[in-house]
């Protein structure tokens, strides 16, 4: 089989795949029983494909996103291991195949070492009761010994 139609039936095949998972994430979020954006229900579905892959632990969905304090979107900690992990995501609800930019995930990547940062310091401000608020206080309290 040619290269050229085997990069096109990828392509295809990575569409659709795109398309599923918007579909799926948008009929899914604000159901009545687990009200949750359409940005949760995407890092919740990654990430639990990840979980069964035993990449990634447990986790928590943890959005959160300001200018000057850092970004979030879900967190893990593998208490066997005492490994925190982090997870920062991109949802567009396009269904299309899109490259984040090398920015986009430079961007992301330091607003969530922002976050880390200012949780470690103490220097969090969000409201309390929060699953982003929980998670600083997790990482300013040190109940891990590696971040990934």
């Amino acid at each position: 089989m040619p290269l050229k139609y085997w990069d096109k039936m990828a392509d295809k095949k990575l569409l659709k795949f795109a398309q599923q998972l918007r579909d799926e994430v948008l009929e899914s979020a604000w159901s009545d029983e687990d009200p949750q954006t359409s940005h949760e229900k995407f890092t919740g579905s990654v990430l639990d494909s990840i979980m069964q892959e035993g990449q990634w632990p447990d986790h928590e969905l943890a959005y959160f996103k300001q200018n000057q304090r850092g970004e979030v979107s879900a967190w893990g900690l593998d208490e066997d291991r005492s490994v925190l992990y982090l997870a920062v995501t991109e949802w567009i609800s396009t269904g299309e195949v899109i490259t984040l930019t090398q920015k986009t995930v430079d961007d992301k990547l330091k607003r969530l070492s922002t976050f880390f940062m200012r949780a470690i310091e103490g220097k969090y401000q969000i409201e309390e009761g929060t699953e982003a608020e929980e998670l600083c206080r997790k990482i300013e309290e040190r109940e891990y010994k590696k971040v990934e």
